[in-house]
């Protein structure tokens, strides 16, 4: 009974959502299956944007990003903003029509800068740095101008490593380096996906997962791992020709997954696939 009711939640808080008029603002709340507020999700008129904002199960705030409306289209832009449980920032990144754009930084759990990062018309800029959780330089890897895109592989940069403040070595960057807390991200999406999804999403079985990170917005993803069928009964189209398509075998719901645990599941998707 408790989730069928939320089911009915997720798909009365969308279909309001949808119906809101976009001349005037609006909130649509979507909630777990304890009926714990899950997403936030705002519109304001003034720049056709909607704010959507996660929260842990604790209820504090897990992430906040907007995305531009155009027509039936929406793209990122503005701050995008990821939160540790006690509410202090992880990831910090400022989008521009869908493009990094300034600064951009995470850090350690104990509040020490982790790295920091410089986009600009584009491209990778500037000079990233990397510490570790005591602050002390690891890398510099300064980015030729204009030279890396901002979402290229392959960096034109120089690197420079450091060990207890004295630099070790100086060459060509190369390809990126995960740091300490993407490998952290990695390895428990990795352990979640071969875990809830693997099954049914490998080659030769099921709908591919390759590139869907790009095809769909972390939002989308995170209400079809936690509940696909409300996505269908909300009439959303794309999770309705999935369902058409896969013979109306719906998407097994995972609701006992945290918030932060579907997000896993998502960086490594986005790594991966």
């Amino acid at each position: 009974m408790k989730t069928a009711f939320t089911g009915l939640l997720l798909f009365f808080a969308f279909t309001i959502a949808a119906q809101q008029p976009k001349n005037v603002p609006s909130t649509t709340s979507v909630y777990n299956e304890e009926g714990k507020l899950q997403m936030l999700i705002t519109y304001n008129p003034v720049c056709n944007c909607r704010t959507y904002t996660e929260f842990y199960h604790s209820g504090r705030i897990l992430a906040k990003r907007t995305f531009k409306t155009e027509g039936r289209k929406e793209y990122i832009d503005g701050e995008d903003i990821t939160y540790f449980p006690d509410g202090s920032i992880k990831h910090f990144k400022i989008w521009n029509n869908a493009y990094p754009e300034g600064r951009a930084f995470s850090n350690h759990e104990n509040g020490k800068l982790e790295h920091e990062e410089f986009y600009e018309n584009r491209f990778k800029a500037g000079t990233w740095k990397y510490y570790n959780e005591r602050g002390e330089l690891l890398k510099e890897v300064i980015f030729e101008k204009g030279r890396t895109p901002w979402n290229g592989k392959l960096n034109i940069a120089t690197e420079k490593v450091y060990a207890a403040g004295k630099l070790l070595k100086t060459g060509p960057a190369g390809k990126e380096v995960p740091t300490a807390v993407s490998r952290a991200v990695e390895t428990n999406g990795s352990t979640l996906f071969n875990k809830h999804c693997k099954s049914c999403h490998s080659p030769g079985k099921g709908p591919s997962l390759v590139g869907v990170v790009k095809r769909r917005r972390p939002e989308w993803l995170q209400l079809m791992i936690r509940d696909g069928m409300s996505l269908v009964q909300m009439g959303d189209r794309d999770a309705v020709q999935l369902y058409q398509k896969w013979l109306n075998i719906p998407h097994p719901p995972f609701k006992q997954l945290r918030s932060e645990e579907v997000a896993a599941i998502i960086q490594y998707l986005e790594i991966h696939k």
